[in-house]
C-alpha cells in the first residue's frame, strides 16, 4: 500500500477543531458576565459536537481508508489549512519549523556562517558568507559546492536537508567536502567545529558627508536595541561626539519583537509617553505602552527610511516617530501591518502563532491595511480614500490612517524591476559572477563606491545569457495566461484567438533589448554580487549607499536644518 500525504484544502475540515483537544495552560479570557449561561451553554453544546465529529472522523479515516494514512502529514495539513481561513499571520508550527521560527526572533543559532543557494542539477552551494564565522574562518567560499557532510552524500540534495545537517550544538566537529570552481583537485575537506552565530539587526552603521549617522536594521530580534547603541556610540566617536543628525533605515525591515521597537523609540522621546496602544478581543487584553526610561537624545535631527517591505515593528517605531514630531520619514508607504501576534507552545512541541490584538499609535491611528474576513479573504480598508480618516500629531500636523505609514517625503521608487529578477537571480548570473572573479583581482577595498566590471565583462554576460536562450518571465506573463485560461472556460477564446496571440506577441519579453534597456541596472547588480563575493555585505552596501537616492533625499535634508523643522511643524 502506498502511503499519501493529503493536500491541505482536501482535509481542512478534518481537524478543524483538533487544536482544542489538547491541554494548555491557556484559561478563556472572556468575561463570564459578557454572555448569558444560557449563550454559554448553547456554544459549549456546539464545541462538543464539533469536537465529537470531528474526532469520529479522524477515526474512521485513520481505520478504514484505503490506504495507509500518514497522520503526521494530515495533521499538519488540517492545522495549516484551518489558521488560513483567520489571517496570514496566525500559523501553526510544528517542531522543527519552531526552532527555525525562534532563530529568527533571537538571531542566533548553532551552525558555520554559510547562506545557502539551490544551484541548477540539484546541487547546493555557499551563496555567501557571514564575515568572520565559522565557514568564513575555515577557508570556505561562496560557490563552493556542498558535496559530503560528516561521510554523508549531499552531492544532489535540497537546502533544506543540508541546512538541517550543518546545524547543530557549538563547538561540535564536522567535516565538509566541497568542489570548488577552478580548483585543479576533484575536492576539498575542510575540518572545522560549528559554533553560536549570532546574526547582527545592524546592517549597515556609517558616517555620511562626514558627521551625519546612518544606522540600518533589517529586524527587530532581540538584541536590536542593544546592538543599535553599540553603532550609535561608534558612529558619534567617529563623529568627535558632534552627530549633526541621524538616519536610522527601516526599509525592507519586516518587523520581530514590539518591546524592541518601544525601546527603540524610547531613546528618542521623553520618559512616559505612549508608543503603541493594543486592543484586543476583550476589554481586559487592552494595553498601553509607555517610554520607561530616560531618552538617550531628544534632539539630534533624525530620519527615518521607510518603504513597502517596512512591516509590524518597523511601523511601530516610524509611526511614534511621527506622532511625536520627533522625526521626519522619507520613502514610501509602508506595508500597512497593525495586527499583534502572541505565541503559545503546544504539546507536540510546535508553536501556536495567534493574532491576538490591533495596535494603534499615539494620534490613534491604525495602520492595518487590509481587513481579515475570517474566510481566508481580505478587504482594503478606507477603499474609497486612499488616505483614510485624518488624525492630528503632537504638535498639530494632519497625519492619516493610510494603510500604512505615509511618509513626510515621499521618494520614487529606485529597486531594480521585478522583470529582471528572473535573470539577476538565476544560476547563469551567479555562474558569470564566480567566472569573472578566477579571472579578475578582487577590486580595491578604497575603490568600492566607483567600482564597475566593465565594458567588455558585461558585453560577454549579455552574450551568455542570449547564446543561453533565456526568457524573461514577468507577472504580466502569468496574467494573460490566467485570462488565456477564462477565456477558454467561458468558451469564448476561439472567438479572440487571433488578436489573443498578437497581444502575447506584443508583450513577449526581447532579451536583447531589455537587456539595453536596463543595463545600468544590471551593471549595478553585477557589481554588488562581484564585491559581495570579495567583501561580505559590507562591499555591497558601501556601492550602494552610494547611489541610494533615497538616503542621498535624507543627508540633503539633514544638511537644511530649516526645511526640516518646517516639515515637523507641517509648513
Amino acid at each position: 500500500m502506498k502511503q499519501l500525504s493529503f493536500p491541505s484544502h482536501l482535509i481542512g475540515l478534518l481537524l478543524l477543531g483538533l487544536l482544542s483537544l489538547a491541554p494548555t495552560n491557556l484559561t478563556a479570557q472572556a468575561p463570564s458576565s459578557s454572555r448569558s449561561s444560557a449563550g454559554q451553554k448553547a456554544a459549549s453544546d456546539d464545541f462538543t459536537t464539533t469536537m465529537a465529529v470531528m474526532g469520529s472522523v479522524l477515526s474512521n479515516v485513520r481505520n478504514f481508508f484505503v490506504d495507509t494514512v500518514n497522520l503526521t502529514s494530515l495533521y499538519d495539513g488540517a492545522l495549516t489549512y484551518m489558521l488560513q481561513q483567520l489571517d496570514p499571520y496566525t500559523v501553526y508550527f510544528n517542531e522543527e519549523e519552531t526552532k527555525a521560527f525562534e532563530e529568527s526572533t533571537t538571531g542566533l543559532y548553532g551552525g558555520i556562517g554559510a547562506i545557502l543557494r539551490q544551484h541548477q542539477d540539484s546541487v547546493v552551494i555557499i551563496g555567501s558568507l557571514i564575515q568572520g564565522k565559522a565557514a568564513d574562518k575555515a577557508g570556505l567560499r561562496p560557490a563552493d559546492i556542498i558535496w559530503r557532510i560528516n561521510g554523508k552524500d549531499f552531492s544532489h540534495t535540497k537546502v533544506v536537508d543540508v541546512r538541517n545537517e550543518l546545524r547543530g550544538e557549538p563547538g561540535t566537529p564536522i567535516t565538509l567536502v566541497v568542489r570548488r570552481p577552478g580548483y585543479a583537485k576533484d575536492s576539498l575537506t575542510v575540518v572545522f567545529n560549528r559554533e553560536r552565530i549570532d546574526l547582527s539587526p545592524v546592517s549597515y552603521a556609517e558616517l555620511l558627508n562626514g558627521r551625519v549617522g546612518f544606522i540600518s536594521l533589517n529586524t527587530f530580534s532581540t538584541s536590536t536595541c542593544q546592538e543599535f547603541l553599540k553603532a550609535y556610540d561608534r558612529l558619534q566617536k567617529e563623529a568627535g561626539g558632534k552627530l549633526s543628525g541621524l538616519i536610522l533605515d527601516l526599509r525592507d525591515n519586516g518587523g520581530g519583537l514590539m518591546e524592541q521597537a518601544i525601546q527603540l523609540v524610547n531613546l528618542f522621546i521623553p520618559k512616559g509617553k505612549t508608543v503603541v496602544s493594543l486592543k484586543g478581543r476583550y476589554p481586559q487584553q487592552n494595553n498601553s505602552y509607555k517610554t520607561t526610561k530616560e531618552p538617550l537624545d531628544t534632539k539630534i535631527p533624525l530620519v527615518v527610511l521607510i518603504n513597502e517591505g517596512s512591516a509590524s515593528a518597523s511601523e511601530i517605531v516610524a509611526g511614534a516617530l511621527q506622532d511625536y514630531d520627533r522625526a521626519v520619514i522619507v520613502g514610501r508607504k509602508s506595508f500597512g501591518k497593525g495586527l499583534v501576534q502572541g505565541t503559545l507552545e503546544l504539546p507536540d512541541g510546535g508553536l501556536l502563532k495567534l493574532t491576538t490584538a490591533r495596535y494603534y499609535i499615539p494620534s490613534g491611528r491604525s495602520i492595518q491595511k487590509l481587513s481579515y474576513n475570517h474566510r481566508g479573504g481580505a478587504e482594503q480598508v478606507n477603499a474609497t480614500d486612499s488616505l483614510g480618516t485624518p488624525y492630528t500629531t503632537a504638535g498639530g500636523r494632519t497625519v492619516y490612517a493610510a494603510g500604512g505609514i505615509m511618509p513626510d517625503i515621499v521618494c520614487p521608487s529606485d529597486s531594480i524591476p521585478s522583470l529582471l529578477g528572473t535573470l539577476l537571480f538565476d544560476s547563469l548570473t551567479y555562474d558569470f559572477v564566480t567566472d569573472y572573479l578566477l579571472t579578475h583581482r578582487a577590486p580595491e577595498r578604497s575603490k568600492l563606491r566607483s567600482f564597475d566590471l566593465g565594458d567588455e565583462a558585461y558585453a560577454a554576460y549579455k552574450k551568455k545569457v542570449i547564446d543561453s536562450g533565456f526568457t524573461f518571465k514577468s507577472i504580466a506573463d502569468e496574467l494573460v495566461k490566467k485570462v488565456e485560461e477564462a477565456l477558454k472556460g467561458e468558451q469564448r477564446y476561439d472567438e479572440v484567438a487571433s488578436d489573443f496571440a498578437a497581444f502575447q506577441k506584443s508583450l513577449r519579453a526581447d532579451t536583447p533589448r531589455l537587456m539595453k534597456t536596463y543595463e545600468g541596472f544590471i551593471r549595478d547588480y553585477l557589481n554588488m554580487e562581484i564585491l559581495s563575493r570579495c567583501y561580505y555585505d559590507e562591499g555591497r552596501l558601501e556601492y550602494y549607499m552610494s547611489r541610494d537616492k533615497v538616503a542621498q533625499r535624507a543627508v540633503s535634508l539633514l544638511g537644511d536644518l530649516t526645511a526640516f523643522h518646517q516639515l515637523l511643524k507641517g509648513k
